[in-house]
């Protein structure tokens, strides 16, 4: 029951705080119209935001559509407009259309014709509400706390260097010679915003390019996972460690549990990560724990475990 409650909270938390915005993006068709026999055939549909791009040339299928070879690109550069950029191999001159969508009403734009034939756009914005990322309550019951639950410590979706479990209200951890983090969902020792956390991912963006994730990261005790983003504060500097002595540890803990093959593929499997693996990690709280939260979760805070 206490659990249910936690959760009820945690939703209507979340509904009452988020900062709702607007996102401008277009569908839009693509069609060859035949005057002659007043048809029209559907080539392509587009949908995309600002930022987006997409191409469609000619193929066999719509070489004659409309007479001969060509290539259209069209971009969203702006939330105001989309420019088409269209080239006709026959004569390989480049035409640009930009198309207005600042009333967000739909429109049409034939961007080759003929006299029997037209290639027509037909565009539709749109407008989508998003939720903005928002600052965790310091009075709400848990909610400033972090429940890593196995979480998993990936960089560039490519290198796998560790896992975490317990609650805590931050989590520190160090990657050898590289960063050493620490995050939390409030702002704790004047730090800044370093992250968002959404959908059960902490997603971190870091200045010499890489991205750090946390995955399977929840809210509060029962480690609710929740959709909408909220900001992660931390502090990043650069770490001492050293990857040899990473290394060195890290191959004991495997020898205390593995043999043979899998022994030596995992060994290998460290050795070829160029990040080798995480050189510390702690969980813990820099306030204390509220009475009336210890009595709303029972003796979650004396395993520090949580969502399960």
């Amino acid at each position: 029951m206490r659990l249910l409650f936690l959760i009820l909270f945690i939703v209507f938390f979340v509904k009452a705080n988020a900062n709702e915005s607007e996102v401008i993006y277009i569908e839009a068709v693509l069609s060859h119209v035949n005057l002659k026999s007043n048809s029209v055939k559907e080539l392509a549909k587009f949908k995309m935001q600002q930022g987006v791009m997409s191409e469609v040339h000619s193929n066999k299928e719509y070489r004659l559509l409309p007479g001969g070879e060509w290539d259209l690109e069209i971009r969203m550069p702006s939330s105001e407009k989309i420019t088409v950029d269209f080239v006709h191999k026959n004569n390989a001159q480049l035409v640009r259309h930009d198309i207005n969508i600042v009333r967000r009403r739909p429109s049409s734009k034939i961007i080759f014709a003929s006299k029997s034939e037209e290639l027509r756009l037909d565009v539709f914005p749109k407008a989508e509400k998003t939720l903005e990322p928002i600052e965790m309550a310091s009075t709400s019951f848990g909610l400033r706390d972090l429940c890593f639950n196995n979480t998993a410590v990936i960089i560039d979706d490519s290198f796998y260097l560790g896992r975490f479990s317990g609650f805590g209200e931050r989590l520190y951890f160090g990657i050898p010679e590289f960063y050493n983090i620490d995050l939390s969902l409030k702002p704790l020792r004047d730090w800044e915003p370093i992250g968002v956390l959404e959908d059960g991912i902490i997603n971190i963006e870091l200045e010499t390019g890489e991205n750090i994730e946390l995955l399977n990261v929840g809210v509060g005790p029962s480690g609710f996972i929740s959709p909408s983003p909220f900001i992660v504060y931390g502090k990043i500097e650069g770490s001492t460690d050293s990857k040899k002595d990473t290394l060195t540890f890290q191959e004991k803990i495997l020898k205390q549990s593995y043999r043979g093959e899998k022994l030596k593929r995992l060994l290998i499997a460290k050795k070829n990560n160029p990040y080798v693996s995480l050189s510390r990690g702690t969980i813990g709280n820099d306030n204390e724990v509220s009475q009336h939260l210890i009595k709303q979760v029972g003796g979650i805070f004396e395993g520090h475990s949580c969502g399960s």
